[in-house]
């Protein structure tokens, strides 16, 4: 599988919450305390967009074992591509 694939995988539009929660979070305490450390901002964001990322392909993953996904994919809706269904990202098993 592609660097791509997984890329799209993780859902990225949904990594924009993290992203917006950690900088929101840093801008406040930067206004109340006067205080910034770029190297904590880096890694917190960076722990929780793995961290988003994470949950998305479990979720992901479930819903396939459940038959969520497949019922929705045939119902004809479709939001974005499945990493199982759509870019045969492996169950590991």
């Amino acid at each position: 599988m592609s660097i791509k694939n997984w890329l799209i995988s993780f859902s990225p539009t949904t990594l924009t919450s993290a992203f917006s929660s950690v900088t929101l979070g840093t801008a406040l305490a930067w206004y109340l305390n006067n205080k910034f450390n770029l190297i904590t901002y880096v890694i917190t964001l960076a722990a929780l967009l793995l961290a988003q990322a994470g949950v998305n392909l479990v979720h992901d993953y479930y819903d396939y074992l459940s038959g969520v996904d497949i019922l929705y994919r045939a119902s004809g809706f479709s939001h974005r591509p499945h990493p199982i269904i759509d870019l045969k990202l492996s169950l590991g098993m």
